[in-house]
């Protein structure tokens, strides 16, 4: 009863604004330290929550203005969009017991896009250190990919795709055949390694396409 009087006395005793950041930062926290542990051993594919499909509209128009792959960094994605709320709701949140509501906010909005810029260092880091390994693309033949920036239609440039290559997470080019763009988030299949940076792929609905036609003839 004490610790849960001594809880609502410290809740009411907080502004509007560090309530809901206060809120938001633990869950982004969170989901922070899951999606991170999750990169780092190798389980981002099947850890993400598919969260990245589901802000995949996003992503396109992000690739558009080559903002979102820029310098080959990710800057708008599932994770970098929650350091963003995560570093920048602790610090808005701290700033507003000294701070008036306006420059906590403007603080806590310069501190998130540092971290969202300092998490997209760190998973291009761990996605470098992942494919410097002893891999061969030749063994990625036939797999199913994650593609993670959309991959043009017809050839027409390159997207980029996320596959395990000999039990590693391997980031590289890929372009297709299809004529419809293969979207962020979408599954394809790899049909051909054209070198160790580039493999072609086509959707992974086509295959399954091809498949179902095959049965029934």
């Amino acid at each position: 009863m004490i610790f849960a009087s001594a809880i609502g006395n410290w809740w009411d005793g907080l502004f509007v604004l560090q309530q809901v950041t206060f809120i938001l930062a633990c869950a982004a926290s969170v989901l922070l330290v899951v999606q991170l542990i999750a990169m780092l051993f190798g389980l981002g594919d099947d850890a993400d929550f598919d969260a990245d499909t589901d802000i995949s509209g996003a992503d396109d128009i992000f690739n558009d203005n080559d903002i979102s792959d820029a310098g080959g960094l990710r800057l708008v994605s599932f994770r970098t969009i929650v350091a963003f709320i995560a570093v920048g709701g602790w610090i808005t949140y701290t700033m507003n017991f000294f701070l008036p509501w306006y420059f906590s906010l403007i603080i806590g909005v310069i501190a998130g896009a540092a971290a969202a810029v300092g998490v997209a260092y760190l998973l291009k880091a761990i996605l470098k250190f992942q494919s410097d390994g002893n891999r061969h693309m030749s063994f990625a033949l036939g797999a199913i990919a994650d593609v993670y920036l959309t991959v043009p239609p017809l050839r027409n440039g390159s997207g980029k795709i996320h596959v395990v290559v000999q039990e590693t997470l391997t980031e590289c080019e890929a372009v297709t055949d299809s004529p419809d763009p293969i979207p962020t988030g979408a599954r394809c299949v790899i049909k051909e390694v054209i070198n160790e940076q580039l493999v072609l792929v086509e959707p992974f609905t086509a295959l399954k396409q091809d498949r179902a036609d095959g049965v029934n003839q």
